[in-house]
């Protein structure tokens, strides 16, 4: 008898940490945007990030992390101890302040200045203490239409 309730018990606990796996979210920059604090060797700008949620249950992390490549150059990093809360097979849109140095700056503009339409970006990042179970890295890569 306690040989089948062993059993069961390894049973219920391989089912119960087999739902705690989790996709990674998928993260796509939503927007771009300039602010007025720039200075000469530094530009900041307003990103707008959408984490999309594949998951079947609830996303609360506690902030994230993350790097930008365009067009395979360094662009910009950003962090933000906003609390995010993407709900079971859901989106939702944070925006997170960057900073990018005159340099990484300028040579973005040469490429749209030489006629590119879009920018191909490369995002790598983290989601810090989701769900109270740790952190939750996340990659992802796409194309950012530039406005006209």
């Amino acid at each position: 008898m306690s040989r089948y309730l062993l059993t069961m018990l390894l049973g219920l606990l391989l089912v119960g940490c087999a739902s705690l796996s989790w996709q990674k979210p998928g993260v796509r920059i939503a927007n771009i945007q300039p602010t007025s604090d720039s200075t000469l060797f530094e530009q900041a700008f307003d990103i707008t990030l959408r984490v999309s949620n594949p998951n079947h249950y609830e996303l609360k992390a506690q902030g994230l992390q993350f790097n930008i490549k365009l067009d395979g150059e360094a662009f910009a990093r950003g962090q933000s101890k906003q609390p995010l809360n993407i709900a079971a097979d859901s989106d939702s849109l944070v925006t997170v302040r960057v900073y990018t140095s005159l340099a990484g700056w300028l040579q973005q503009l040469g490429k749209r200045l030489s006629g590119a339409d879009a920018l191909n970006y490369q995002i790598d990042g983290t989601l810090n203490q989701v769900n109270s179970l740790g952190d939750l890295p996340f990659n992802s890569e796409g194309k950012w239409q530039l406005p006209r």
